[in-house]
């Protein structure tokens, strides 16, 4: 579940039994209703700040998210 749905989904309680993921779908049907392109991007693979010389997130895989992990889960999302 979503933590602290009261607070995050306040304006949107028909969200609030919805896991995650179908909050996700419905955000993706709801744009592309409107005519907008949704674009996945993992910008991290891990939860922090990004972009420094030493936090290996340069590429869209890393040492503990490899490539065909990635993958894996980017064809999981698109589905």
């Amino acid at each position: 579940r979503v933590p602290h749905h009261r607070t995050t989904l306040a304006a949107n309680v028909d969200l609030w039994h919805l896991s995650p993921l179908q909050i996700f779908d419905r955000t993706v049907e709801a744009l592309t209703a409107e005519g907008l392109l949704v674009i996945l991007n993992n910008h991290v693979s891990s939860a922090g700040w990004c972009c420094g010389l030493t936090d290996n997130q340069g590429l869209w895989f890393t040492l503990e998210y490899p490539e065909q992990m990635w993958l894996d889960h980017l064809a999981f999302m698109t589905r």
